[in-house]
């Protein structure tokens, strides 16, 4: 039994470690998300059959999301029969269900494997600082696309990616009380220094400013307020006197002339984030709440180009670029259904602060790939911190 547990183990921290490092191809293809941490993910569930446990309303949960799943591949496979969008689009939210699940079997029967999620964030951050220094091209390991106005992409596809992984890299550190630890909260900050000055990715500071503001609001601790406030205003003057002709220097000479409707109106990448938030609500209700498929979301942008007069204009919306929108838009009810159940649940039984569940529920809004492994690690954290305390 000793044997096999090790075994066990081993095959849970590689996946650990493919998870961490969800576009590294080396090479072998050009697609953004790879599929290795679930084929390792599957080999390892059929290994913990003998030891998993699941409630009846975990069941259920998952057995609504198939559901969805399967009635939105059905509906693809004959509206538009283009076998690779029908392959990612439910590999995707297998590797969802993955992340979940594996990081439950393989907390609650060891530990969390805190060292790999270290490890790897150490390496982001120093393969960044190559790029950022050096000027390191590290495209021969990975499908990267960026320009030189932009912040560094590290192991990811683009900068955005890169400050959405240390946003997320640092919520399951707090979450999970790991910063009590003195290199995580050296992690901590490093993350925070790379997030504004690194990946300067516009997507990843709002989500920062989104945590403060949230946690100001439920805790009401105005020392932490004045810290989180005189940080921002702080790395705002920087960017803006000291970093003329990047994409920040650009971004924020956008606010201070229109505001943020003009600053939402005039960048075309924020202009097709924000549009894709927006665009799944609004294509869910013309759908009457029908699972809409993996390529359906297209033949609505027309419609609702025209409904906001042409303030959004940018991009084609041939994918959904929203994690929750695309549950709710491809699986219709049921991705719908899920979510209410998996809130539910984690405010009830699992003790959430309700700050937490709002946060994730509106950064899952954004430009948030259904496949990125760490949204599935946060929410499995919610269930396996409540079954440690009890």
């Amino acid at each position: 039994m000793l044997a096999y547990d090790n075994i066990h183990k081993s095959i849970g921290i590689l996946f650990f470690v493919l998870a961490l490092f969800p576009w590294v191809s080396f090479g072998l293809n050009s697609f953004d998300s790879q599929p290795w941490y679930i084929v390792v993910g599957v080999f390892f569930l059929l290994l913990s059959t003998p030891f998993i446990k699941f409630s009846f309303y975990s069941f259920f949960a998952f057995l609504v999301l198939a559901t969805g799943v399967f009635l939105s591949f059905v509906y693809s496979f004959f509206v538009s029969p283009d076998f690779f969008l029908l392959l990612r689009g439910v590999f995707s939210y297998v590797g969802f269900g993955l992340s979940v699940v594996c990081y439950f079997v393989f907390c609650s029967r060891y530990s969390a494997p805190v060292f790999v999620f270290l490890i790897a964030n150490s390496i982001y951050l120093f393969v960044a600082l190559l790029q950022a220094l050096f000027d390191f091209d590290f495209s021969y390991l990975l499908n990267q696309r960026t320009t030189l106005d932009r912040g560094v992409p590290s192991l990811t596809p683009e900068p955005t990616y890169f400050g959405i992984l240390l946003v997320f890299m640092s919520w399951l550190y707090i979450y999970n009380s790991w910063h009590f630890f003195r290199y995580v909260r050296v992690l901590l900050f490093l993350n925070l220094l790379f997030i504004f000055f690194v990946a300067q990715s516009s997507m990843a500071i709002l989500y920062v400013i989104l945590f403060g503001i949230v946690a100001f609001l439920f805790r009401l601790n105005f020392k932490f307020f004045l810290f989180f406030v005189g940080f921002v205003l702080l790395s705002f003057f920087v960017l803006y006197f000291f970093g003329e002709g990047t994409r920040p220097f650009r971004l924020i000479t956008y606010f201070l002339d229109g505001g943020l409707l003009g600053l939402i109106e005039r960048d075309a990448s924020i202009n097709f984030r924000v549009s894709s938030v927006f665009l799944p609500y609004f294509s869910i209700w013309q759908n009457f709440f029908m699972p809409g498929g993996f390529a359906g979301i297209y033949q609505y942008s027309f419609d609702f180009f025209d409904f906001f007069n042409g303030f959004f204009w940018y991009g084609s919306h041939v994918k959904i670029m929203s994690f929750f929108g695309a549950f709710l838009f491809e699986l219709g009810i049921f991705g719908l259904f899920f979510w209410v159940l998996v809130f539910f649940r984690s405010i009830i039984s699992y003790r959430v602060p309700f700050a937490t569940v709002i946060c994730l529920f509106l950064i899952l809004n954004s430009a948030i790939p259904v496949a990125f492994p760490l949204v599935g690690f946060l929410v499995a954290a919610f269930a396996v911190n409540r079954q440690q305390i009890n």
